[in-house]
């Protein structure tokens, strides 16, 4: 048994559902007809019942998370502009109180790897738009960035040499490329030690000290005519594959011998 939301009058349930659709339209209809008496109904109820309704909210949202994304995805693409508008509005109103909250969003590990993520996905489909504000922040903090980059490169020297390697083979138009998480591995199967000599660094080289240095395996000089003699070689000259760690003096006396 069931009532009806207009006249209140409990019917039987098959009845009910036969007749869903005509009832519908007759509700839409009544609630156009008295908008306003409707609207007082449900303020008065929700102010009542406001326990009630976070209750059910929070339940219904856990059940339906697929639904709720895609229904909240669709009502931002239709209503883009205005919702900009909205947000930039109350971020203004609301300056200090919003910096508290962000800082305490981003203190939590779990938003700091969402934060980091859509970053990510922005900067590949925004290449043009992060060469413009990179180059307007420098011009703004030209100082400011000096002390920065300089700071990241004391902490960060295994990085800052890895991409030096990496640029400068591309300078040479060799394709491929190897992370700084690769050249760890490679190391630690390596024993942190030379291919050649098997010493572990730190090395002395007149009174400076050195440590181990990507060498590549197959020359860059002779990977060309070597891979066409190997063309069931998958991987790429600069890729961690071709690489092997040696010490600066082994690695120069190597030169371009296989």
């Amino acid at each position: 048994m069931s009532s009806c939301k207009i006249c209140h009058k409990i019917v039987k349930k098959k009845h009910y559902i036969e007749n869903k659709e005509r009832r519908d339209v007759e509700n839409r209809l009544y609630y156009q007809n008295n908008k306003q008496q409707m609207r007082k109904k449900h303020r008065h109820y929700n102010m009542v019942n406001k326990e009630k309704i976070k209750e059910y909210q929070t339940k219904w949202n856990q059940e339906n998370k697929e639904k709720r994304s895609k229904t909240a995805k669709k009502y931002y693409q239709l209503n883009k502009k205005r919702i900009s508008k909205v947000h930039l509005a109350y971020h203004e109103a609301n300056k200090e109180k919003m910096e508290i909250y962000q800082k305490e969003w981003h203190s939590k590990q779990e938003n700091k790897d969402k934060s980091n993520k859509a970053r990510r996905k922005w900067r590949k489909n925004n290449p043009e738009k992060v060469k413009k504000q990179i180059k307007k922040n420098y011009i703004n903090n030209r100082a400011n960035c000096l002390e920065a980059t300089k700071e990241w490169k004391a902490k960060n020297k295994d990085k800052v040499k890895i991409h030096a390697q990496n640029s400068r083979v591309q300078r040479k138009k060799v394709k491929g490329k190897f992370t700084i998480e690769e050249w760890n591995a490679l190391v630690k199967k390596h024993n942190n030690q030379c291919v050649m000599c098997k010493k572990s660094p730190p090395f002395l080289n007149n009174n400076v000290t050195q440590e181990l240095t990507a060498d590549h395996r197959i020359p860059i000089s002779r990977w060309n005519i070597w891979i066409k003699n190997h063309p069931e070689i998958k991987y790429l000259c600069n890729q961690i594959e071709n690489i092997q760690p040696m010490c600066h003096s082994c690695n120069s006396s190597k030169n371009n011998r296989l």
